[in-house]
């Protein structure tokens, strides 16, 4: 979910995958809805999000009424200064 106009993202994260086999979901936009209903689409295992972003899932999902995803292993959460 970190903007592919970051550096980590536009580089490493792709090749990263690519190397070990990975799947890269894309939004075309964001919105916690949206990414939460990616969650229980593709179940993946791994997100990486902006804080602020992972804040407004994390408050959306204690709100109620998403639909329920396979639990993740890793939540890497970064921010670009």
């Amino acid at each position: 979910m970190i903007p592919l106009a970051f550096t980590f993202c536009s580089n490493s994260t792709p090749v990263t995958l690519a190397r070990h086999g990975g799947t890269l979901v894309l939004l075309d936009h964001f919105t916690p809805e949206a990414a939460l209903e990616a969650l229980a689409e593709h179940e993946p295992t791994h997100v990486l999000g902006a804080p602020t972003m992972i804040r407004m899932m994390l408050d959306r999902i204690a709100e109620g009424g998403h639909r329920t995803f396979t639990p993740l292993t890793v939540v890497v959460s970064a921010a670009h200064h």
